[in-house]
């Protein structure tokens, strides 16, 4: 581990290695991290503009939510806060192409079916061009972590990837260091056939009206007669 900066417990500067206060805290995947922690979000609902010719104004679609990027700030200032820290940066930091930590952690125990609580991604019929986009959205899925903040609850987020990390720099505190996590709300990739799509050729064509043959009655030729007969000479 890396050594810590400042001074250590015995010379005055000491501290929870998790906050008290539930708004002080987050969860990043299963361990809470050390000291004084704050978080942002940005969810986002994505709509497309539609201009109407001869009219002012747009007609607004709503096309989907956009996950929002999510930073968590740790405001660290004991030893023990720091080692925590660099604990919970080694299991869930990696770079690109390395294994998940999930799989890591299921291979170093020697268990051949991992199970995980993300969502199962809903595909239905997917084409072949969109195959190593659903392959790299698995490996996403391995890589989600969950989050937990009182302030995410009500949004309903749940899960994040991590984007990106920020060095220590000086906190608001005497002696202390903050650390930057940037993440990225996960949300389930799926692919879905369009409500309104029709299959294309021939079967998309209205049925043709059958043509009748001649002398064949039809609504439109054919009359009720009521008229009487005439008479046909001779009779009595």
């Amino acid at each position: 581990m890396v050594r810590f900066w400042g001074r250590n417990a015995g010379l005055g500067f000491e501290g929870p290695l998790i906050a008290p206060n539930p708004w002080d805290t987050v969860k990043l995947g299963d361990m809470w991290l050390p000291g004084v922690c704050k978080v942002r979000a940005e969810p986002t609902h994505v709509y497309e503009q539609r201009k109407i010719q001869g009219h002012d104004g747009a007609a607004l679609v709503m096309r989907g939510y956009l996950p929002g990027p999510i930073e968590v700030e740790c405001l660290m200032w004991t030893e023990p806060q720091w080692e925590h820290f660099q604990e919970w940066l080694g299991r869930y930091w990696r770079m690109p192409l390395k294994q998940s930590p999930t799989a890591e952690r299921a291979a170093a125990a020697n268990v051949t079916d991992v199970t995980t609580t993300a969502a199962v991604d809903v595909v239905v019929d997917v084409d072949p061009k969109k195959a190593s986009t659903l392959a790299k959205a698995k490996l996403t899925r391995e890589r989600a972590l969950d989050i937990v903040h009182p302030a995410l609850q009500p949004l309903g987020i749940q899960r994040v990837v991590l984007t990106g990390l920020s060095l220590p720099e000086p906190g608001s505190a005497a002696a202390s260091r903050v650390v930057g996590i940037k993440c990225l709300e996960y949300v389930p990739f799926s692919i879905t056939r369009s409500v309104d799509s029709k299959p294309k050729g021939r079967a998309n064509r209205p049925a043709e009206a059958p043509v009748p043959s001649v002398g064949a009655q039809t609504p439109e030729n054919v009359a009720v007669s009521t008229a009487s007969p005439g008479k046909t000479g001779g009779g009595p």
